[in-house]
């Protein structure tokens, strides 16, 4: 499939000529090298040629240098893979409309490796916290898929989706709300009975971050949640034989008791108006 792939990028045009063209050229012959090593190294020189824009790598060539990067997911070497890996979150930086609805896939892929697709929910993330403003416009699709990873058999994509899911859930703030009982379900769940320290880890931390994300609106998107979500934070910090694990489900238990306090007992200006700690 890769040959194929490289064959008809050539077909194409994107081994002809032009600016660097010799440097590209070079590349698409290495990654045909038998030798791992050169190949992965063919894959972060083309990664390179991404960051740096160069024009052999922009449209009309982009999809098919994505492409590239995709064949090379299914690889059992490390180096392989984790390089491809590197090479289409470069190219989401520039392209994410194109590359991101990829990653996706790869994400719920259940036969693509577990390891492959840890890593790509974290590029997904690293390509999204680079869109600014537009990273709302990625909620549904991205929540959406760390929710449903999250309930994976593998252990390190469950884990690796739960921590993805605490970074978009702080950063996404208001855009996070049509997803907010989702998201504390999931969570909940995991965190008081994943056979696995590292996922309770994850979902406890999730919660952390879960919290401060939404702030003092918690108590209105998630009010008949509050006291389920006092009660089993108070019990894994007790009870969870991992201190990790307690350790994480302190922090959010602090970060809930500072809302409720804030809502409680709102402090009051010098003109004797009220406001909320957010």
């Amino acid at each position: 499939v890769f040959v194929e792939v490289l064959k008809e990028f050539m077909r194409g045009g994107g081994g002809g000529g032009g600016s660097g063209g010799e440097t590209f050229d070079s590349i698409l012959e290495m990654l045909r090298d038998p030798l791992l090593p050169v190949r992965a190294h063919a894959l972060m020189a083309l990664k390179k040629l991404v960051v740096r824009k160069h024009p052999r790598v922009c449209p009309p060539n982009t999809a098919r240098v994505l492409g590239i990067f995709e064949a090379q997911l299914r690889h059992e070497d490390t180096y392989i893979y984790l390089a491809a890996v590197a090479g289409m979150a470069a190219l989401g930086h520039g392209f994410p409309e194109l590359v991101l609805p990829r990653m996706v896939h790869v994400l719920v892929d259940v036969t693509a490796s577990e390891h492959v697709r840890a890593n790509m929910g974290e590029a997904a993330v690293e390509v999204c916290g680079k869109m600014g403003e537009m990273m709302p416009h990625w909620a549904d699709e991205l929540v959406g898929t760390f929710l449903r990873c999250a309930r994976d058999r593998h252990a390190c994509v469950r884990a690796s989706a739960l921590s993805n899911l605490a970074t978009v859930s702080e950063r996404l703030r208001v855009a996070l709300h049509p997803w907010a009982g989702q998201v504390a379900e999931c969570a909940l769940a995991l965190v008081r009975s994943d056979p696995e320290a590292v996922v309770r880890r994850g979902a406890a931390h999730l919660l952390t971050l879960f919290l401060r994300g939404l702030g003092r609106d918690v108590l209105d998107v998630l009010p008949r949640r509050i006291k389920e979500l006092y009660r089993t934070l108070r019990l894994v910090e007790e009870r969870d034989v991992d201190l990790t694990v307690r350790h994480h489900a302190r922090v959010a238990l602090g970060e809930l008791e500072t809302h409720m306090r804030s809502f409680l007992f709102p402090s009051s200006t010098a003109d004797g108006t009220t406001h909320y700690d957010r």
